[in-house]
């Protein structure tokens, strides 16, 4: 065994579970269907920071209680329907908020959700057949999926895996 990777990989793995964490006790408290609030002028505020932060809101909201990022069709036309806006807003929320682009954002779900679907399967003792699990959590293929697993987590899927399946018989 390379100590180095080793210590590294336990590394990578220790700080995306934290970030999960952190990630699962923010909470996004707005209602996902609301629309653009009136002004006492009775104009729509539209392109301001708060706006777009509300909108933000509301987008991660609805992603993550539909389970929207599951589609490998989703694109943000869906979306700019789903919450009457448009692209530029919609593209203007995402940048001024978040971290990456729309393809970035729904791929952190998609990412997210084959973790805890790895977790799962770890925990009811299965053996986790990457292919199966990319086409699962929404990617078209598995080297996309390789590829963004690698990306958000600096682990290949096998290399979480091991981590993952190390930390669950700590605690058996």
């Amino acid at each position: 065994i390379n100590l180095k990777n080793s210590k590294t990989r336990k590394l990578l793995f220790r700080k995306e579970k934290e970030l999960d964490q952190v990630v699962k006790l923010k909470s996004f408290g707005t209602n996902p269907l609301a629309k653009f609030e009136e002004t006492e002028e009775g104009e729509t505020e539209k392109g301001n920071e708060k706006d777009y932060s509300r909108l933000f809101n509301e987008l991660l909201e609805y992603i993550q209680l539909n389970k929207l990022y599951l589609d490998p069709k989703l694109n943000q036309q869906t979306l700019v329907s789903e919450f009457g806006t448009n692209r530029k807003y919609l593209y203007e929320a995402i940048s001024q908020n978040g971290d990456d682009n729309f393809r970035g954002l729904i791929n952190r779900f998609r990412i997210n959700e084959a973790k805890e679907q790895m977790e799962q399967l770890i925990k009811n003792r299965e053996a986790v057949d990457f292919s199966i699990l990319a086409e699962k959590v929404g990617f078209n293929s598995y080297a996309t999926f390789y590829r963004a697993f690698k990306a958000f987590t600096g682990l290949t899927p096998a290399e979480f895996n091991k981590e993952l399946i190390q930390e669950i018989k700590k605690f058996d």
